[in-house]
């Protein structure tokens, strides 16, 4: 291969996993508010990202963020950091290994694959398609299997979204009341008579 490609004057950079999730970590953490209307977020974007609804998860975001008062940034942040290449194949099999539990006559794996394979290399409108293509016994069991899945992956998402809120929180609070001290102790030295 040639010279790496060059954007800007800088070498473009391979994709590296770690990299790509402990940005959205950070942003997510970042982000300034009441921490239940953050976490509120957390749970919209992990709740969506973990449904194998692959077309519809920013218009689900955008329905579901305003309705449950949930922060819109987070709620996108977690979802690419729930829904992310690595993480879909996971998605859609667990969905659909518990819909076949919840839900009887559902089709194999092999069909829920294929479909899969399409939702992936469609763009939005080919993925409306594929769903409106597929059969009841396809969607049926992977949309209840995707609500327990992302009801449980919401949730835990959601307490620990929660408790890094509150403890962000307490940080900064400790660190401007240290702040507030040491200015306060030098301002009284200052008013000391000599």
């Amino acid at each position: 291969m040639s010279l790496p490609d060059r954007r800007r004057g800088q070498a473009v950079r391979p994709f590296n996993p770690r990299r790509f999730v402990r940005y959205y970590w950070l942003r997510l953490l970042r982000v300034k508010g009441d921490p239940y209307t953050l976490a509120r977020g957390v749970f919209v974007g992990s709740f969506v990202g973990a449904t194998p609804t692959i077309p519809f998860h920013t218009a689900a975001i955008l329905v579901l963020s305003p309705l449950l008062r949930a922060n819109l940034i987070t709620a996108f942040c977690a979802n690419w950091l729930v829904s992310n290449p690595v993480t879909i194949p996971l998605e859609y099999y667990l969905s659909w290994k518990l819909g076949t539990l919840l839900v009887p006559g559902c089709a194999p794996w092999s069909h829920v694959k294929a479909a899969m394979l399409r939702l992936l290399h469609s763009g939005l409108f080919g993925g409306i398609e594929v769903w409106a293509s597929l059969g009841r016994d396809i969607i049926l069991p992977l949309l209840v299997g995707g609500l327990v899945v992302g009801l449980v992956v919401g949730a835990v998402c959601y307490l620990l979204a929660l408790y890094a809120y509150f403890a962000r929180q307490r940080r900064r609070m400790k660190a401007l009341l240290a702040r507030y001290a040491a200015l306060s102790g030098k301002e009284g030295e200052r008013r000391l008579p000599p």
